[in-house]
């Protein structure tokens, strides 16, 4: 999903706010974030779930003073054990869940406050106070996650009930999220200094590193310059690699680009004054996701997405057959 989806999710989500901070009681019930076949998108009250949240939560404040963080902790611990036939039926596949809290703050009055995480990774953070007529709103892609005990709490919650309804393969777990935050900072070199460039990506003892593979790059780069489209010069870097049996690569976890572009499409190859028509777009490729992040030039923050292999739209499988071929080539894994 893009930030247009998550961009158009908060006004159906404001909506339902709207709706809830208007409700005299203060309490909280779990939204589900519903997309149906002819793409359509509403939140929809979760009744089982909002159960099994106070159920936890009650059980906790049993033993334990009760707080506000309290509910957080409380949707871990359901996440861990959620009773059966939890998961919403009927029509539609679930994308995301939000908590929504209705409160009385002392400095503020009634507010209601909203955190959503959805199967892709990204998270919606609201703070509504009744008094004013506008939310705050933060919509974060998964490179900017912020991975506090809130985030990681309702994104085991959203997993575990994904599983139960048999809808998991959608779901992008937490070391893609990790990996996206360094391939970010990556991107974010290579705008800077105006380069193209094909890097790999090993697994370390702390996490993910993205290495430069100036070699690569550079062999990639004279295909380009030749005439050729940046994944026509991938796939035939991958069968050049293939004929001569290259000594393998066994560590290596991915593969990816970085290449600069104008809005129709063509690579840009110089030094130009106006680089607000220019896009950076990184594509990554690892085992189990495609990564694809576009950063045009001069905007804060890059639109990420991390497609899960395993279920994968048609829209990308020649990215990803030209990326997989180039990471199979590497690893000594010919496909002849």
């Amino acid at each position: 999903m893009s930030r247009a989806f998550h961009e158009a999710c908060n006004t159906a989500l404001r909506t339902a706010m709207a709706d809830l901070i208007s409700k005299p009681q203060a309490g909280w019930i779990l939204l589900g974030c519903i997309t149906t076949d002819d793409g359509r998108t509403s939140w929809r009250h979760l009744p089982g779930l909002t159960a099994g949240l106070q159920a936890a939560f009650d059980a906790r404040a049993a033993v334990e003073e009760a707080t506000y963080g309290s509910i957080f902790d409380a949707a871990a611990d359901l996440a861990e054990s959620l009773p059966p036939d939890t998961a919403p039926s009927g029509d539609g596949e679930l994308r995301g869940i939000a908590l929504v809290c209705n409160i009385d703050d002392t400095d503020y009055g009634r507010v209601c406050i909203v955190d959503a995480v959805f199967d892709d990774a990204w998270s919606h953070t609201v703070f509504w106070a009744a008094a004013t007529a506008a939310p705050n709103w933060e919509i974060l892609a998964p490179p900017d996650q912020t991975a506090s005990d809130r985030w990681w709490a309702l994104f085991a919650l959203l997993s575990a009930v994904l599983a139960q309804a048999g809808q998991e393969e959608r779901f992008v777990r937490a070391d893609q999220v990790a990996l996206s935050a360094s391939l970010a900072e990556q991107l974010e070199e290579y705008m800077a200094a105006g380069l193209h460039t094909v890097f790999v990506i090993v697994r370390t003892r702390t996490g993910w590193e993205a290495l430069p593979a100036t070699a690569l790059a550079e062999r990639v780069g004279a295909k380009v310059r030749a005439g050729a489209q940046p994944l026509e010069a991938l796939q035939a870097l991958s069968a050049e690699i293939e004929a001569k049996a290259p000594v393998p690569v066994l560590d290596l976890a991915g593969i990816g680009t970085v290449v600069h572009d104008f809005d129709d499409g063509s690579v840009a190859t110089g030094q130009y004054e106006d680089l607000s028509k220019i896009t950076a777009h990184l594509v990554a490729l690892t085992d189990t996701a495609l990564h694809s992040g576009a950063w045009v030039h001069g905007q804060a923050r890059p639109d990420w997405q991390i497609h899960p292999r395993a279920a994968l739209h048609t829209d990308y499988m020649p990215v990803e057959a030209a990326y997989a071929a180039l990471l199979e080539a590497l690893r000594g894994n010919s496909s002849a």
